[in-house]
């Protein structure tokens, strides 16, 4: 899958007419595929900090042009799997998740709010993860109050998928806590996905199984004696089945604490926790993506910029995974930076010849410099 992500590559710099704006682009993929967590214009090699921030904020390319082809290679190995000759389908899971981006400062241009006291650009993912392969799909920048919510994102982006994830997958939707409204599950339901998604313990219950309670008497979802139970939520039109696992070291005093979760289809209390345990790995993913390939170190003052920076962090992170495809070894415990190395060499070869030659250079200096000493 090296030659993948040289293909991917070569591709996407295809689509920039200038040879200008290919070097431009070869100079930023390198600095986000340093896999340092800092690919700031600044610390790139190959381009002045003032010419990549013209990249990414004036010059006239195709954002658009460059998503579609990346989703065009996901698309393709996804159908790939699909052709495999299994008994049942893969199971395509959809994640998703609101990750903040801390920001200090003004930015006039961009929609900076805070929210659960982290003021900063707020953007939600949606995460396909089949078997050992994962992929980031798309993401929405959410505006502020009086604008769409996460959750109207989320459900948007969701009916925006293409139709074979349903038809050539058993897809489901996967999110936390803070999509756990009657709209998204209520969504979800009518977009034909089955959702498992985090949910408070208070809700309210109008129902359980074929029983409904007396309205006047409140009964809540951490009053439930068996975990995998029918229950009607207050307020939704659609049933859920709940259950609830144990979270270590979540409280402050490092007791654990109980977390629930609902699925919009029948299952047992085990697979809908399992279900709901999977979700934790878009949280790896933002983990990576900040720690690694930059996510949060934009600093472009311009919307454009901004979307722009966000979808090349994405890029290289599509771009270094296709080297874990080829060495299924590297995925025990994952490095990052070993991997995006070997994709900078494989697609940017140039670069890595460029280092060693700096290397000799540095090396015939040492000894000149010793033979003068001597």
């Amino acid at each position: 899958m090296i030659q993948e992500a040289r293909k991917l590559f070569n591709t996407i710099e295809q689509t920039l007419a200038s040879k200008a704006h290919r070097k431009l682009l070869r100079a930023a993929t390198n600095a986000f595929l340093q896999a340092n967590g800092n690919p700031r214009p600044e610390h790139a090699e190959g381009a002045s900090a003032s010419s990549l921030s013209r990249f990414l904020n004036e010059y006239d390319w195709n954002l658009r042009g460059l998503i579609r082809i990346l989703r065009q290679n996901i698309n393709r190995q996804l159908l790939n799997l699909s052709t495999q000759k299994r008994s049942r389908k893969h199971v395509l899971k959809i994640m998703l998740d609101l990750t903040s981006l801390e920001k200090t400062g003004e930015f006039s241009e961009l929609p900076i709010h805070t929210l659960d006291q982290k003021r900063g650009l707020h953007i939600v993912v949606l995460y396909v993860v089949i078997g050992h392969q994962r992929f980031p799909w798309s993401f929405s920048v959410w505006q502020g109050k009086d604008t769409l919510s996460p959750t109207q994102l989320a459900l948007r982006m969701l009916k925006r998928i293409p139709n074979h994830f349903k038809s050539l997958f058993q897809a489901r939707v996967l999110a936390d806590g803070g999509f756990g409204s009657d709209d998204f599950l209520e969504g979800c339901v009518a977009l034909n996905l089955p959702a498992v998604v985090g949910i408070r313990c208070d809700r309210r219950v109008e129902r359980v199984g074929v029983e409904r309670f007396d309205p006047a008497v409140e009964t809540r979802l951490n009053t439930l004696k068996t975990r995998g139970t029918r229950v009607e939520l207050h307020g939704c039109n659609v049933p859920v089945w709940v259950s609830w696992f144990k979270l270590k070291g979540k409280r402050k005093d490092g007791r654990f604490e109980w977390r629930y979760v609902v699925s919009t289809v029948k299952a047992s209390g085990e697979a809908i926790i399992r279900w709901g345990r999977e979700r934790w790995r878009i949280e790896a993913f933002f983990k990576t993506m900040k720690s690694r390939f930059g996510l949060d170190q934009f600093g472009q003052r311009t919307a454009l910029g901004v979307y722009r920076f966000l979808t090349l962090a994405f890029m290289a992170f599509l771009l270094a995974f296709w080297v874990t495809l080829d060495k299924p070894d590297l995925l025990i415990d994952l490095d990052w930076a070993v991997v995006a190395g070997e994709a900078r060499d494989a697609i940017m070869p140039e670069v890595r010849l460029g280092a060693l030659r700096a290397e000799v250079h540095r090396l015939e200096a040492l000894i000149e410099e010793s033979r003068v000493l001597c």
